[in-house]
């Protein structure tokens, strides 16, 4: 009787977090920033959901465009989560939170993680559209915090990385700004030139923040 008690407790328990998890979805993507703190505070209850708790204070984090206060924190956490897990290479939100993330992640640390996603999906062709599309905007999400930190040297297998995307239209983006940031990092102004007439055509409202422009 008292396993079949402790079976029924685990399963509510599982079902509690799944549900949890996807709430955490669903505010991140509406957003919900409300709901976002809810999951959140709901999380603390729990003492094995760690990878929750810390997809949710990223989640917060982001929504509330608190990260540099944070940074410190949940920079800590996220070590010690990545070094233990390797899951997250193929999990979708995480991938996408962690996108929204590149500036609260130490650096040192964001390159290890940047570089294991360029291993692990070299062959990004052989992908779904969604993860081709997902990988790209993490790069080009980290080629920014590499202009900031003027690492010309690590920045140029991620633009051939993006540049080098298959030739269909949901990519065109992320291959312009693997060719603009080819520009910015190699001081090719007549590139710079062509690539931001472009972009200010098709997405003015990246353009205005772009470092260079």
């Amino acid at each position: 009787m008292l396993i079949i008690l402790e079976k029924r407790l685990l399963i509510k328990k599982r079902n509690s977090l799944n549900e949890l998890a996807d709430q955490l979805t669903k505010a991140f993507y509406k957003p919900d920033i409300k709901l976002a703190k809810a999951v959140k505070e709901q999380l603390a209850d729990f003492s094995d959901a760690e990878e929750l708790q810390i997809r949710a204070e990223l989640v917060v984090a982001v929504l509330t465009n608190n990260l540099k206060e944070t940074k410190q924190e949940l920079s800590a956490k996220l070590i010690n989560y990545f070094e233990r897990d390797a899951t997250w290479m193929d999990d979708p939100d995480m991938l996408r939170i962690i996108g929204n993330s590149t500036r609260v992640i130490d650096f040192n640390f964001l390159a290890t993680l940047m570089n294991k996603l360029l291993v692990k999906y070299q062959k990004i062709d052989q992908y779904p559209l969604d993860t081709q599309k997902r990988i790209g905007n993490i790069f080009v999400n980290y080629l920014h915090v590499l202009y900031d930190y003027r690492a010309k040297r690590m920045a140029r297998k991620y633009i051939n990385f993006l540049q080098n995307l298959p030739g269909i239209p949901e990519l065109t983006l992320d291959k312009l700004m693997g060719d603009y940031y080819d520009a910015v990092f190699f001081k090719n102004e007549k590139e710079l030139a062509q690539t931001l007439s472009v972009l200010k055509r098709v997405v003015p409202k990246i353009v205005s923040g772009l470092p260079e422009k």
